[in-house]
């Protein structure tokens, strides 16, 4: 049996960088995605794309996206994104710190998606080793620290 505990919540955000939206204009509908360059990134075990996700009037909706260039690793595609290859869908973690630098901007951001929760999952025994302990409790820190837990709740996977 495993235990899970939720570190934080992580939301997604379409960006490109002002390179490419210099070239190209800013999307102002989900619909106006296919005439962009949309950076893909792909799950490594199957090589298939993660959906774009987007909440549009109380209704989440998905699109996969169609572009020249995919990614296995998120901080490839974000680094695409800033270079001007194209728009990508990134996480917070992922796209906040070159938003602030103006690397990238964010657009369609009246349809954001809703949150994922970021999970540490580790096997439930009686008593946790102290190096698991000692894990467990860093990266819980690591989380309120940087101020990102939201409402931590403890539940079994």
């Amino acid at each position: 049996m495993l235990s899970a505990r939720r570190l934080s919540g992580a939301g997604f955000k379409v960006v490109g960088s002002p390179r490419y939206f210099a070239k190209f204009a800013k999307p102002k509908r989900i619909e106006d995605l296919a005439d962009h360059n949309c950076l893909a990134f792909t799950y490594r075990e199957t090589r298939l794309a993660r959906a774009w996700r987007f909440m549009h009037e109380g209704v989440e909706k998905s699109l996969t996206p169609n572009g020249n260039m995919s990614f296995s690793d998120g901080a490839a595609v974000c680094d695409a994104a800033c270079a001007g290859y194209g728009l990508a869908q990134l996480q917070d973690y992922f796209a906040d710190s070159a938003i602030a630098q103006g690397k990238l901007v964010s657009v369609l951001d009246r349809f954001k998606p809703s949150i994922e929760p970021i999970w540490l999952v580790y096997p439930q025994t009686r008593d946790l080793t102290p190096t698991v302990r000692a894990f467990v409790d860093f990266m819980a820190a690591q989380f309120r620290a940087s101020g990102q837990t939201k409402s931590p709740a403890r539940d079994r996977a």
